[in-house]
C-alpha cells in the first residue's frame, strides 16, 4: 500500500476516535454541570430501570453512598412526601417532605433488596428526632415503596433491623408520592463542592455515629 493511500484512510479514523472521546469526556463534565437534565437522557435511552427512593437524613449525604453502587444508572436528589408541590429547599422542612434521593437501578445487575442494605448501613434508624446533625422530621429515615414487592421486602428489612439492633426502629415505610428534583446546587454536591461536603460530614460525625451503631452488621434479607 503505497504511503499516501495509508494516510487518507488513517485520518477518518483517528478524527472518529477524537469525536467519541470528545463526546465521551462532554459526557462527564455535563452530568456534573447539569445532572437533572444528563439524568433524564440516561433514564429515557434505557428501558429495563427500575426505580427506588429513600431519605437518609440530609440528602447531600445520601447521594454518593448510591453513585457507588455497580448497577446504579442515577441518582437525583429532592423532596417526597410534602403536602405543597414543587417546594424548595428553604421550605422543605415546613411542608411535611422529605430530603429524598432517587435512585434509578438495573435490576438485572443490583437488586432492591442490596439497595435496602445500602440504605440501612448509612442511616441512624434509632434517632427519633433527624440524622447526625440534622434535626427535623424531614431528615427521618424513610423507605418510599413504589412497589407491592417493594413495601414487602421493606417491611422484611425493618424487622431484621430491629431484631439485630434490639431497640426501637424509628425508620418509617411510606408509599412513594411526587418526585421534585432539588436545585441544581445540590444535586452531586459531593462532586461540585467537596471541601464543603466533607466538612460539612465531619462537622456531623455521621462516620462515628454509624460505626456506633452497626458495628459492622449489614442488614441482610
Amino acid at each position: 500500500m503505497q504511503p499516501e493511500k495509508v494516510v487518507v484512510l488513517a485520518v477518518p479514523v483517528l478524527l472518529l476516535v477524537f469525536y467519541i472521546d470528545y463526546w465521551h469526556l462532554h459526557a462527564k463534565f455535563e452530568a456534573i454541570a447539569n445532572p437533572a437534565r444528563w439524568g433524564r437522557l440516561r433514564v429515557s435511552a434505557k428501558h429495563d430501570l427500575e426505580v427506588a427512593s429513600f431519605t437518609m437524613g440530609g440528602f447531600w449525604e445520601g447521594q454518593p453512598v448510591f453513585d457507588e453502587v455497580a448497577g446504579v444508572a442515577e441518582t437525583m436528589v429532592g423532596y417526597m412526601g410534602g403536602s405543597t408541590q414543587h417546594p424548595v429547599y428553604t421550605e422543605a422542612g415546613t411542608t411535611g417532605h422529605f430530603e429524598t434521593v432517587r435512585v434509578v437501578f438495573n435490576s438485572s445487575v443490583v437488586t432492591y433488596e442490596k439497595l435496602l442494605e445500602v440504605f440501612w448501613a448509612n442511616t441512624d434508624p434509632t434517632n427519633p428526632t433527624g440524622q447526625f446533625c440534622n434535626t427535623g422530621t424531614s431528615y427521618t429515615p424513610t423507605i418510599f415503596y413504589h412497589t407491592r414487592t417493594q413495601h414487602n421486602l421493606a417491611n422484611l428489612s425493618l424487622s431484621t433491623a430491629a431484631t439485630l439492633l434490639h431497640t426501637t426502629i424509628y425508620t418509617r415505610l411510606v408509599p412513594t408520592t411526587s418526585f421534585y428534583p432539588a436545585e441544581e446546587p445540590h444535586q452531586f454536591m459531593y462532586l461540585k463542592n467537596p471541601e464543603k461536603y466533607q466538612q460539612h460530614v465531619k462537622h456531623c460525625k455521621r462516620k462515628d455515629r454509624l460505626e456506633s451503631v452497626w458495628k459492622g452488621r449489614p442488614v441482610r434479607i
